[in-house]
């Protein structure tokens, strides 16, 4: 009696990730749905539990401050020391409402990881930008370059838990001559 919770079942579609996860706001945009029941195309390189995912491009124009920073979600319990601006999509089909799915706010232009970005193919970026990246394997690598100059100051976040990951990230910054 302490600990009700809520079971659904359900052939409806099923968003398992985003792609970007970030987006300039009243900037039209294609993202990349990834999940399960979407009406999308097979991606049988991206495997759950032995079935292939799938993948449904659509077109989206993000609305500047659509949630509130502070309620962003009902599935999701913001920190007051780092709220989250963005808003969430659910994708509309025959069989059902998908789950909502969040796309923050980016303040620069949107950079998307492209792979192989590893230690031997770093990913060229101009900043100021937002990348949109993700862990693509367990211990997964992803490597940017930029040029900046002496003197010059430069910040840097990484964010996983506000967007709704369970994802862990490690930023290292290296000069490279």
């Amino acid at each position: 009696p302490d600990h009700p919770y809520r079971l659904t079942v359900t052939d409806g579609p099923y968003i398992d990730a985003i792609v970007p996860a970030v987006a300039n706001p009243w900037a039209p945009a294609s993202f990349t749905l990834i999940g399960r029941n979407l009406g999308g195309t097979p991606a049988p390189e991206l495997v759950v539990d032995g079935r292939p995912l799938e993948r449904k491009v659509v077109k989206l124009t993000p609305a500047s401050g659509s949630l509130d920073s502070f309620y962003p979600s009902l599935d999701y319990l913001p920190s007051p020391a780092a709220p989250r601006r963005g808003f969430e999509h659910t994708l509309q089909t025959p069989s059902g409402t998908s789950n909502p799915v969040f796309i923050a706010e980016a303040t620069d232009p949107v950079v998307v990881e492209k792979e192989p970005n590893d230690e031997a193919h770093p990913q060229e970026v101009t900043p100021p930008c937002d990348i949109s990246g993700a862990f693509g394997a367990p211990n997964d690598v992803d490597v940017y370059r930029f040029k900046a100059k002496k003197r010059e100051v430069w910040g840097f976040e990484a964010d996983a838990e506000r967007l709704g990951s369970p994802a862990d990230p490690l930023l290292l910054i290296q000069k490279v001559d």
